[in-house]
Formats: C-alpha cells, structure tokens, sequence
C-alpha cells in the first residue's frame, strides 16, 4: 500500500474506487442480461401459444369447410408440438430457470 501511496497520496482510494466502479458496471451488465433473457422466455411462451390458437383455429376452420382429414391434422400438429416440447422440456430439464 506504501508503494501506491509514493505515486500518489490519494492513489490507493482512486483504485478503490476504480474497483468498486467496475464492480458496480458488471451488476448492472448482468442484471441487464437477466431481465433481457426473462423477457425473451416469456414472449417466446406467449408466441407460441398463439401459432398453436392460429393453427388450431385454422384446423377448426377447415373442419367446417369440409376438409375433416386436414383439418384434424392441422389441430393435432398444432397441439402435438406444443405438447410435444413441454414433455421434452419436463423430461430434459428446463435448464433456463
């Protein structure tokens, strides 16, 4: 510290402050990080969530235009992949929360 203290008086204090600085910078940075990727994983649930209504909607659709074989397809991709990735996601483990 006396060694600090020859290049300056107030030389230890400035790379105190320096440190805690830099410290308080990184918080902010991963902080940032944080609520950025939360945001991510709740607009892609609420996105998917609609492509399945869009593709239900759209088998329930062709249903009434008498188009049964495709629209039962339609309903049960959509659901099937939404189903599909939640059992996936269960027995994987969801590494992101």
């Amino acid at each position: 510290m006396n060694a600090y203290r020859e290049l300056g008086e107030d030389f230890p204090e400035r790379i105190f402050a320096m440190a805690e600085k830099e410290q308080a910078h990184r918080h902010e940075i991963a902080n940032r990080n944080s609520r950025t990727a939360s945001f991510a994983q709740k607009a892609g649930v609420v996105l998917a969530g609609l492509l399945a209504l869009v593709g239900v909607l759209g088998g329930v659709a062709l249903v009434f235009a008498d188009k049964n074989a495709q629209g039962f397809v339609t309903i049960l991709l959509a659901l099937g992949t939404l189903i599909g990735t939640a059992a996936y996601r269960q027995r994987v483990g969801n590494t992101n929360s």
